[in-house]
């Protein structure tokens, strides 16, 4: 049993008085909510899964840290509050129905941890979860001369998985980025006219492929002609154009 007293959504609504204050001897229920992987720029929601059939007095969604965003509705008052809190983050759907967070459109910063804390007549009921955001990379495919084909992944979160077609001894290198991205080069030198860069990333859930453009070696071919006319010879070069090997 634990006696928990919240009185203005911890002095934070409004000015703190006797009956504004809820006072009760209950029970604390901790579990995982489900922890959503979110693409950059889409939108998430994080739930806050209540199944008592006890009415709701007051729901607070603290983002990483209680002083970092405070989220809140209580059903008494029919009000909600939200402090250090984000335009980007606001109630799926009504609170006192469904809790739910929603954030739209997501970034980088908004990944970490999240609690949802539900206050009823049957207790303290506190969800944790873990958003999770990816960025897809950027991809390229270039030749280099002394370096041979080389295919570039930038600025993916988790990063990209690298392979080639057909399979090649190749050499890969990362960069890892201030904001969390990281930016995977892999190259191969090989004698072979096409090579292929297979990138996949679970951003889109689907591979990506880049075909190498051939560097063919050619050959400029002339061939001479010889014409007899009135008892001389004449004599040039014709030009056939670039013929490939």
């Amino acid at each position: 049993k634990l006696v928990t007293e919240i009185c203005c959504l911890k002095k934070r609504w409004r000015t703190c008085s006797s009956s504004a204050c809820i006072t009760y001897l209950h029970s604390v229920h901790s579990g995982e909510a489900p922890s959503p992987l979110v693409e950059a720029g889409h939108e998430a929601v994080l739930s806050c899964p209540y199944a008592s059939k006890a009415s709701m007095l007051v729901v607070i969604w603290k983002m990483k840290c209680s002083t970092c965003c405070l989220l809140a509705y209580r059903s008494d008052h029919n009000e909600t509050r939200k402090i250090n809190c984000s335009e980007r983050m606001m109630w799926k759907y009504s609170p006192d129905s469904d809790p739910d967070l929603r954030i739209y459109p997501v970034s980088l910063g908004d990944e970490g941890n999240y609690t949802c804390e539900i206050i009823s007549s049957a207790g303290t009921f506190l969800f944790f979860s873990f958003l999770t955001v990816i960025v897809p990379p950027t991809v390229t495919l270039t030749f280099d001369k002394s370096t041979g084909a080389v295919c570039q992944a930038s600025a993916g979160k988790p990063a990209a998985d690298i392979s080639w077609i057909p399979p090649n001894n190749h050499s890969i290198s990362e960069v890892h980025h201030p904001n969390g991205t990281v930016t995977r080069v892999s190259s191969v030198n090989t004698t072979l006219s096409t090579v292929t860069c297979l990138v996949t990333h679970p951003a889109t859930n689907q591979s990506l492929f880049l075909d190498l453009p051939s560097s063919i070696p050619s050959l400029l071919l002339s061939i001479p002609v010889v014409l007899y006319k009135n008892s001389s010879f004449c004599f040039w070069w014709v030009d056939l154009g670039w013929l490939l090997w």
